[in-house]
């Protein structure tokens, strides 16, 4: 399994790379999950996967084809259930038909679990969307102006003017947009 170093960086910087999720746009939306020596990401939304990987320091980013993923797992569970139901059969009603299912689920178990859980992974670079960026006020770090929450320190960025009801800087004393003094 990765160190906890490891996936912990792989987070960090799935979040500084893709605060958004690529495919839907989703606001910090992803589950992450270990298998082996692997660290995956998921919309929470849209269901995309992302393998995850560190090369010299970078995030390297890989699609899962969706289409592919649960393919296995798919044949093994219908194998499975005609083994079940083959089993019942020849118990219940006639020998030769549940020793048919019971064949069939023997044949497409072993085809689901040797079959490739994923096709090849196509390595993609997923490409950072064009944002403004600025420092956060409180840890001096560099994140998307698009940001309401510094995902460092938990700054609020972002306030609601209570007059106009605007985005506006939570460092604002005054509104721009109608004037109203905010909170000290």
């Amino acid at each position: 399994m990765s160190s906890l170093n490891e996936t912990s960086t792989l987070i960090a910087l799935m979040y500084e790379n893709f605060p958004k999720c690529p495919v839907c746009g989703h606001d910090y939306a992803y589950d992450f999950s270990w298998k082996a020596d692997e660290t995956y990401a998921r919309c929470r939304l849209c269901g995309t996967r992302w393998l995850l990987r560190l090369k010299d320091g970078k995030l390297m980013v890989s699609k899962m084809p969706a289409e592919t993923r649960l393919l296995g797992d798919v044949i093994t569970t219908l194998g499975l259930i005609l083994l079940s139901l083959g089993t019942i059969i020849a118990l219940l009603l006639n020998v030769l038909l549940g020793i048919i299912f019971v064949m069939a689920g023997i044949v497409m178990t072993i085809i689901g679990i040797a079959s490739p859980t994923r096709k090849k992974i196509k390595e993609e670079k997923l490409e950072k969307e064009s944002e403004e960026m600025q420092l956060c006020p409180q840890c001096n770090k560099e994140i998307s102006k698009a940001l309401k929450i510094c995902p460092y320190c938990r700054f609020n960025l972002k306030s609601v003017c209570p007059s106009c009801g605007r985005r506006i800087s939570s460092r604002f004393k005054l509104c721009p947009y109608c004037r109203e003094r905010l909170k000290d």
